[in-house]
């Protein structure tokens, strides 16, 4: 708006008009009228390896998953592809459960029977990062059933 305003200030008094005058004539700068697509810049930069290095950074860590056995009231085998997101309970907020439910991502890296391993991190980026290091237990749940337990190493 500071670019608008000098040029209001700079043709004031014109034909006899008291205050500021807006000149239709003159285009006003970019500050007021961004004329830019922001994915244009940041496209390029999603599919790159500079990418791939911040998403690493951004609080994801290695856990082992050990799945509750259908007839514990767990899933028949352990979920297909390469990602899963699911509800996780966190050991530290045992006590605010359900209330404090964080979905979380889990890429597996390998499956060996009724245990995964893989990288988990929060599905959102303003969840409490502070709940997830190494060593912290969690729990993952399809809605009010118990299908995992997990452990960040």
């Amino acid at each position: 708006m500071l670019g608008a305003k000098r040029i209001y200030e700079s043709k004031s008094n014109l034909s006899g008009f008291e205050g500021n005058v807006p000149l239709l004539s003159e285009p006003l700068p970019s500050v007021v009228l961004p004329r830019f697509n922001i994915l244009k810049y940041i496209s390029p930069f999603l599919h790159s390896k500079r990418f791939e290095r911040w998403y690493k950074m951004v609080n994801v860590y290695n856990c082992k998953i050990y799945w509750v056995s259908a007839k514990n009231g767990g899933r028949e085998k352990h979920p297909e592809g390469k990602q899963y997101s699911t509800v996780a309970m966190f050991e530290d907020v045992r006590d605010r459960w359900p209330d404090e439910a964080w979905s979380v991502m889990i890429d597996f890296i390998k499956h060996e029977g009724d245990c995964s391993e893989g990288n988990i991190r929060f599905l959102v980026e303003w969840a409490p990062n502070n709940l997830l290091y190494t060593g912290c237990k969690f729990e993952l749940f399809e809605a009010n059933k118990k299908i995992a337990t997990g452990e960040v190493t």
